[in-house]
């Protein structure tokens, strides 16, 4: 049967409205889009806000007198350093395993912290070790959340417990 007008003009009718619909959906997907980018990065900068606040508090607890204490007692033993984290993801998660993109704490002897960074496994891009001795150096080599983690670890009794696991491991 040939076509005629009226059946072109049906199927330019249908044609256009599905592709208004398909604009509308795109425009909308878009919109959700930059949305969810737009509460992405505000999230992103209320973590940085509470790792600049966090990072002084790490390093206060780090010159206190808890952390004296455990470097008189690593002194006693011998021990150049000891764990006060799991290993932890960028998003301050603890990590069951080493695996990329982790990163553990260290107190040291001298009052310092040592921050050991591991990066793509697969890519042989291996593992860092670096020395902070300011918050300012503690925001440049962990992740922001990783540092907010880090605080409420120092704040809390979980960093004993870290420390004691670690200790045991190294009958």
């Amino acid at each position: 049967m040939p076509t005629t007008p009226n059946d072109l003009d049906a199927l330019f009718a249908t044609a256009g409205r599905a592709l208004a619909q398909r604009r509308k959906d795109a425009a909308r997907r878009e919109r959700g889009r930059l949305e969810e980018g737009r509460r992405a990065a505000e999230e992103r900068a209320r973590v940085a806000e509470r790792a600049r606040t966090a990072a002084p508090a790490v390093f206060a607890w780090v010159k206190g007198d808890e952390a004296e204490g455990l470097r008189v007692r690593m002194r006693t033993a011998r021990l150049d350093l000891v764990a006060l984290t799991p290993w932890l993801g960028g998003d301050g998660s603890t990590r069951e395993r080493l695996c990329s993109f982790s990163w553990c704490v260290y107190l040291t002897q001298d009052g310092g912290l040592l921050v050991q960074s591991i990066g793509l496994i697969s890519a042989g891009m291996g593992h860092r070790r670096q020395r902070v001795t300011t918050p300012a150096q503690l925001m440049e080599v962990l992740p922001p959340r990783a540092i907010v983690r880090l605080a409420e670890e120092v704040r809390s009794d979980h960093v004993m417990e870290h420390v004691a696991a670690g200790l045991k491991e190294i009958r």
